[in-house]
């Protein structure tokens, strides 16, 4: 079951979720499509596994780092869902998919060292739009 499909047999979830800080459009779509857990031993390893990243200085920086680069994402599915095709794309289609994978090269260490998700690497992508110095609001 999905988190949105819990919220609608679970009373006051619904309250609990949007209490929460969630940064960006993208963000609050993917929490209501996660797996809502409900077996004690999932939790559990959930806790535990969040737990020794946030234990350490190094992993309480690291994820706030990534919450504030996470802030940052837009909601490009359209843009990526033409790569596709044989489609032409203007300039600023161009700039939303060079800074998503900019984005997700800064990201990709910070998540693999937290064991936090493996991302795809997109230096190909980066490679062929330019690969200029990260603007100044991306070096967070």
């Amino acid at each position: 079951m999905r988190l949105k499909e819990a919220i609608q047999h679970t009373s006051g979830l619904r309250c609990v979720v949007e209490g929460m800080e969630i940064c960006s459009s993208v963000g609050r779509r993917m929490l209501h499509e996660m797996t809502w857990l409900d077996k004690e031993s999932a939790i559990t390893a959930e806790h535990d596994r969040i737990a020794s990243v946030l234990e350490t200085e190094e992993g309480r920086d690291r994820t706030e780092t990534i919450r504030r680069k996470l802030a940052l994402l837009r909601d490009i599915r359209s843009t990526i869902e033409r790569t596709g095709g044989n489609c032409v794309f203007d300039d600023i289609e161009l700039f939303e998919l060079k800074f998503f994978a900019l984005l997700a090269e800064e990201l990709r260490p910070l998540a693999s060292q937290g064991h936090l998700a493996e991302l795809p690497e997109l230096n190909g992508v980066v490679d062929l739009l330019g690969r200029q110095p990260a603007p100044p609001f991306l070096r967070l």
